[in-house]
């Protein structure tokens, strides 16, 4: 299982899909990462998940989810499944977040945008 921590941004309405064995429910829902980029990562939650979680805009949580995989007409579709959230308190800025390197690489900085 992965984790990663935000804020929620986007909670998108339940879908109820059929299916052959019944009806199938997903809530999908948006999540602003903790670093200095602007990194938007979308969730999707399953069946009695999605009422034992009540998410709201603005919670800041800690998400715990598996990558799924299929192939689909000759495509990889992805799915981020949340199978864990925790609510957690405050809120951290990009300067409150230190970042360390990984096997001797220095993580990227943020570019200007300036053109000179």
């Amino acid at each position: 299982m992965y984790k990663i921590q935000g804020n929620i941004i986007t909670v998108k309405p339940v879908q109820t899909i059929s299916i052959a064995k019944g009806e199938f429910r997903k809530q999908n829902f948006i999540v602003k990462i903790d670093d200095k980029y602007d990194n938007f990562i979308e969730f999707v939650l399953t069946g009695n998940r999605i009422e034992e979680n009540n998410l709201q805009k603005g919670m800041r949580v800690e998400v715990g989810f598996f990558i799924n995989g299929k192939e689909w007409k000759d495509k990889i579709i992805h799915n981020l499944n949340a199978v864990e959230i925790k609510e957690l308190a405050g809120y951290e800025t990009e300067t409150d977040i230190s970042y360390s390197s990984v096997d001797g690489v220095e993580p990227k900085q943020k570019e200007d945008d300036l053109p000179f």
